[in-house]
């Protein structure tokens, strides 16, 4: 894979949206697509863009702005960052302390280190140094002058006097500035462009602070994160003026309420994380231990309630989630369990995802699930956040609601089809192309969003959604005029996709591949196999497994036609499609397939909570 196709595929929509918003068909047909002058409209070339934006909760009392640039836009900084990707790699090499540097490992680009190493680093470092000067730039992402991105490759003299040479640094900024209607100040985040362009102005900083300090520092950055080291109060006092300087020379400040001088003992680990991973729960399966395991239930969740009112810490529902999910309850104890995961929403919204995705395990697994109480839930979440506007809440209350099937009601159904929101918006028509919106809506402000002849408005996505969906009576004609989207619609690329990554899905793909793993014949009955290992399912997708498994066995024999003997390249082409090395996917893996007797499964909680 290209670094062009993983860009596309991998770094295009934010994790922060539900996972039917994808960008594979993009990533997969590129190829087709070509962006050179020729191939696009008049001033295509040059053409701006406005971001699709949408807010998510970065803690209790404040929000983050992230956004969806334009893919026209996105591919051409795809296809940039893949030619000059040795030049940009190079630059990366000069920090010494940066613990997210972006290195190329295979066909994907990743961060050369986790959040973990954070706390290695403190460790290494404070054996031979009293004081430690935490820093972090204020509002960092948001703040950024596009124009730095060429200082910080190419010098800022330099750049200042060569404004139109056609090179890396001014390129990326051009490219920048298009994807967000021509703005200066800020870059789009969400994709994985920004931590590229934040990663090449971070590498500059760190350059410039050790030239002005004239040693090495012991310390570290993740992102706009950084920890210094000194023997002395007045070694951290200067380094906190250098710094000053050196973000100023970037037209950035620091966060002044963020950045301290520290004098150690210092805690290495929050109370908060030590006390849930360490919380013991009774990992044996035994009838008695019912009602003992409803009790730590309720002591486990007050406890990540007190340390909310504890600590203003984000992370802690998210953490404490992926701690118990290794836990598989007893089916007595699960209305209580899910109704304590809802309250735990409802107090932090972040970790609505990994309740949704439990529930929705939990669900298939055969336990009781509570529709009633979840039909009313996604619904106090609907009205709690429509008149806030809170994007986040509502896309994944209506994901919820989708998977699941919840219809809603006149009230939710009336508002939802007034909101203006691009991405809500399209939940919206997934549901109603579901019969799970009350009545017949005309959706006449809908109508009214698209009505604007551009396609680079920030309702561009709804717009050619409805072209390839034939919604709010829109067809091909619609995008014909242009032709960057033209060659979209008639290479059929849709950046809607109903199954990627839903939980359904994924357990459909884990149990078809261990089907065949164990059976080379393929000829066991599915629910002789399930018994066998003590798995219990519902029944609706017990019937879609089988369906799942003579679809599979038509394209073995298929493929083994093609290859005649060689039924090895098959079986690990199979491997290939079915497994994945996700740690989400590992824990959804594991609890599948775990059987009835099971009450643990070892998955490891990663301590990157933000």
């Amino acid at each position: 894979m290209s670094i062009t196709k993983f860009l596309l595929k991998e770094g295009y929509f934010s994790d922060s949206l539900p996972p039917i918003f994808s960008s594979e068909e993009l990533s997969l047909k590129e190829s087709n697509i070509n962006v050179s002058k020729d191939y696009l409209s008049k001033n295509g070339s040059n053409k701006r863009s406005k971001l699709i934006n949408f807010s998510i909760p970065k803690n209790s009392s404040f929000r983050r702005t992230l956004s969806i640039v334009h893919p026209l836009h996105y591919i051409k900084f795809a296809n940039l960052i893949d030619e000059q990707w040795e030049n940009i790699s190079k630059h990366f090499e000069k920090s010494s302390v940066s613990l997210t540097k972006i290195i190329k490992n295979n066909s994907k680009l990743e961060r050369e280190h986790g959040f973990e190493a954070m706390r290695y680093k403190q460790i290494e470092n404070l054996s031979l140094n009293r004081f430690i000067l935490k820093i972090d730039i204020n509002r960092y992402y948001p703040s950024i002058y596009t124009h730095s991105i060429p200082w910080a490759l190419h010098g800022k003299k330099y750049s200042k006097l060569n404004i139109s040479e056609e090179n890396l640094g001014n390129n990326l900024d051009t490219l920048t500035r298009n994807m967000q209607d021509g703005q200066t100040i800020g870059i789009p985040i969400g994709p994985f462009s920004s931590d590229i362009i934040q990663e090449i102005i971070g590498t500059a900083i760190d350059e410039d602070f050790s030239k002005k300090m004239e040693y090495k520092v012991p310390g570290y950055r993740y992102t706009d994160d950084m920890e210094y080291y000194f023997k002395n109060l007045n070694e951290a006092n200067n380094a906190l003026s250098v710094m000053n300087n050196v973000l100023k020379n970037y037209e950035l400040d620091l966060n002044s309420e963020k950045t301290v001088i520290e004098k150690i003992p210092m805690v290495l680990e929050k109370e908060w994380i030590r006390s849930l991973k360490n919380f013991r729960f009774n990992k044996n399966y035994s009838k008695k231990n019912v009602r003992k395991e409803k009790e730590l239930l309720i002591e486990y969740f007050n406890s990540i309630f007190n340390f909310y009112q504890k600590y203003n810490d984000k992370g802690i529902g998210k953490y404490g989630l992926k701690v118990i999910r290794n836990y598989i309850l007893y089916p007595e104890n699960w209305k209580i369990f899910q109704s304590l995961m809802l309250k735990l929403s409802l107090i932090d919204s972040t970790v609505l995802p990994l309740v949704h995705e439990i529930i929705e395990a939990y669900h298939y697994k055969g336990f009781p699930i509570n529709l009633d109480e979840y039909t009313k839930y996604v619904h106090l979440i609907i009205e709690e956040n429509v008149g806030l506007r809170n994007d986040y809440e509502i896309l994944w209350s209506l994901y919820g609601a989708l998977n699941l099937g919840i219809k809603l009601n006149k009230d939710a159904t009336l508002k939802l089809t007034k909101y203006e929101n691009c991405l809500v918006c399209i939940m919206v028509l997934l549901l109603y192309d579901k019969d799970l919106l009350y009545g017949s809506p005309k959706f006449e402000e809908y109508k009214e969003f698209i009505s604007n002849e551009t396609l680079y408005d920030e309702y561009w996505l709804l717009k050619y959604e409805c072209c390839t969906n034939g919604w709010l009576e829109q067809d091909s004609l619609s995008v014909s005029s242009d032709k960057f989207f033209n060659q979209l619609y008639h290479n059929e690329i849709s950046f809607i996709n109903l199954n990627r990554d839903s939980v359904k899905v994924k357990v459909i793909n884990l149990l078809t591949g261990l089907y065949f793993k164990e059976d080379k014949e393929s000829n066991k009955p599915i629910k002789e196999f399930l018994n066998d290992h003590s798995i219990e399912l519902k029944e609706e997708i017990i019937n879609k497994l089988e369906a799942s498994i003579k679809i599979t066995m038509i394209q073995k024999l298929e493929n083994q036609d093609i290859e005649g003997k060689n039924s090895k390249v098959t079986e690990h082409r199979f491997k290939d499609v079915i497994y994945s090395s996700n740690i989400e996917d590992e824990w959804l893996n594991k609890f599948i397939s775990s059987n009835s007797k099971q009450k643990y499964i070892n998955v490891d909680v990663n301590d990157e909570y933000i």
